[in-house]
């Protein structure tokens, strides 16, 4: 199973530069820096382990209210059009070693997924969005009921594939919400530390640790990994 967002996926341009562009095209003049960390606190704030496709899009609401505090109708029209400018695929980018790797791991017969804490505008974007058109596996927290590290996600994956928790492996960027959270419902955890961080124990936690997506598949030989992603 891949995470999305910061794994296969990135918005282009980024979030906080297109609330930037949306915030002035409705006539407000906002501080970039403000936004960004602005956003950065929201995403914090707005978190919570139970969601459903309604309470999705009402967190990002908060999300864009939180941003743009000092404009009354921030979660009118302003965020209905950010809404809309995620949901399209012409948006978003793929990692630039996805291409190879998605054929190495299709000639390797390796069943690939997706598992994100998103909504169903994940499946739309994907489906703009080759090679990850192909993929016919999309778990998105909104329908699970539950968001990464929650148990409770990692379970209704389970539930949903009939495999086992040592029969998956979690391949994603964030340490807390991809690694720990998958690693503690007892799956295998690929972590992708493209910022060379330093977390201490990895093999003690049975955690993999890659610097890109291209480190992947000789990564998978070594380790014996074969059928299921």
């Amino acid at each position: 199973m891949f995470d999305a967002v910061g794994t296969l996926l990135h918005p282009d341009p980024t979030a906080p530069e297109v609330y930037v562009h949306y915030a002035r095209r409705f006539g407000a003049e906002v501080d970039p820096a403000i936004v960004q960390r602005r956003f950065s606190e929201a995403m914090k704030i707005t978190w919570g382990p139970e969601t459903s496709e309604s309470a999705e899009r009402a967190r990002w609401q908060a999300v864009v209210q939180h941003v743009f505090r000092e404009l009354p109708d921030a979660g009118g029209e302003l965020f209905e059009s950010l809404w809309e400018h995620f949901a399209n695929a012409k948006h978003w980018r793929v990692a630039y070693e996805l291409e190879d790797l998605w054929s190495k791991l299709t000639q390797l017969r390796i069943q690939i997924g997706i598992a994100s804490n998103f909504d169903q505008r994940l499946i739309q974007v994907c489906g703009g969005c080759p090679p990850l058109d192909q993929c016919k596996s999309i778990y998105c927290s909104a329908s699970l009921g539950y968001a990464k590290p929650h148990p409770a996600f990692f379970e209704a994956i389970e539930r949903r594939t009939g495999w086992q928790p040592h029969e998956l492996l979690m391949v994603g960027d964030d340490w807390e919400k991809d690694c720990l959270g998958a690693t503690q419902r007892g799956w295998r955890t690929v972590w992708i530390d493209r910022r060379e961080s330093f977390k201490p124990g990895l093999e003690r936690r049975g955690i993999h640790r890659i610097q890109d997506l291209s480190e992947l598949v000789p990564l998978l030989a070594e380790s014996g990994v074969d059928g299921r992603s």
